[in-house]
């Protein structure tokens, strides 16, 4: 245990989905490249510190919580469980990429995002370390604002610069297309028909290669992950079932970040609801065409742009709509979505690839301020 005092304990979300190994995979990559006087010690997020790790992270030089959407309600102790007195933790604790999850694709006003009190406890804690933290976008920045947070810089999400030389793309037709399968299908009716219905147009009218990508598990190896999403599983398999009677192609690229990168660098366009399918497809100086089914995806517009699409109707005002949406029933997926899709891949063909471009220079400028934050790290 040498090394000890030049260590970063990382703290990381991969149990499952793809895109959450996919951010593991360029955190660490940023980390040893960037701080190459550092040794990195990677440990799941969603266990707590027992008494060997409290004392690893002690004799470290910081504790990062690297990326994902931990910016929620109950962030600690939900999201990162950590120890029960903060108090105990004494090296540094700072943020890398995170960023918030807000449910709705109209997301609320920052102010009104809410944080337990313990989550506040955290983030006070973490506002106050004498390094700056980094966050995945300026929605999450504005939220941090709104509750005196001011520690903190917009860097991107780590995935953004896995390619730090991002290929110019060429004014060609895709010969191949990905299609990212979403979650909220799984719990909603008109979400899935929304689903079914741009795989089917894909395939009749598109008449080019279509595989259909499964972020998450759907082996039995999912049920024993932490906390899985029982109900997602089942509704996979009955989407399954439906894309053999149909005879298209699918993939489960789950539990790791290699299975992600060979598929979408082998494809010459994305369609989906997959964050970090966008991500990397764009990272990657490919076309991609996001479906925001949550607000994550909305808030990619002001730090990626490119094609990002609300895959719902615009919320209702007044009373009625409120009650809905405290319910969680206000959404409604549009539908007739392809329409859209048709009209934003003629157009971007049209500009050849304009706003592809687009993305490969706003990732450029965004790494100025990752490099900044990987810098002045402990």
């Amino acid at each position: 245990m040498s090394n000890i005092k030049n260590n970063y304990v990382v703290l990381t979300g991969d149990k499952n989905n793809s895109g959450d190994y996919l951010i593991k995979k360029a955190g660490l990559y940023l980390l040893n490249k960037y701080r190459p006087d550092r040794v990195l010690t990677p440990i799941p997020a969603w266990e707590p510190l027992n008494k060997e790790r409290l004392r690893l992270v002690n004799e470290s030089c910081a504790l990062i919580l690297l990326g994902g959407p931990a910016l929620q309600p109950q962030m600690y102790p939900c999201i990162y469980p950590l120890t029960r007195n903060l108090n105990d933790i004494k090296a540094p604790i700072i943020t890398m990429g995170i960023g918030a999850k807000p449910k709705s694709t109209y997301p609320e006003a920052p102010h009104h995002y809410p944080l337990t009190d313990q989550t506040h406890e955290l983030l006070t804690r973490i506002n106050r370390e004498s390094y700056q933290s980094s966050l995945r976008d300026y929605y999450s920045g504005l939220i941090m604002q709104a509750y005196g947070y001011n520690n903190f810089i917009t860097t991107g999400c780590p995935a953004f610069y896995l390619n730090e030389d991002q290929s110019q793309t060429e004014n060609s037709s895709p010969n191949s297309i990905v299609f990212s399968v979403g979650v909220n299908f799984a719990k909603e009716t008109d979400m899935l028909h929304q689903t079914k219905d741009i795989i089917y147009q894909m395939i009749t009218e598109l008449d080019q290669p279509v595989r259909v990508a499964f972020h998450h598990s759907t082996t039995p190896k999912f049920l024993n992950t932490h906390r899985p999403n029982v109900r997602l599983y089942d509704q996979q398999h009955k989407l399954i079932e439906w894309l053999k009677e149909h005879k298209i192609e699918y993939i489960d690229i789950s539990g790791s970040a290699e299975q992600m990168l060979s598929l979408y660098s082998s494809c010459s366009l994305h369609i989906g609801y997959r964050v970090h399918a966008h991500i990397l497809t764009s990272s990657l100086g490919k076309p991609s065409l996001l479906l925001a089914e949550d607000g994550r995806a909305i808030n990619m517009k002001d730090v990626m742009g490119g094609m990002i699409l609300n895959a719902y109707e615009e919320e209702g005002k007044g009373l009625i709509p409120k009650v809905l949406k405290a319910s969680g029933l206000s959404h409604r997926a549009k539908p007739e979505l392809w329409r859209e899709i048709q009209a934003n891949l003629a157009y971007e063909k049209k500009a050849k690839n304009q706003r592809t471009l687009q993305v490969a220079n706003n990732l450029r400028m965004h790494f100025y301020f990752m490099k900044s934050f990987l810098d002045q790290l402990p």
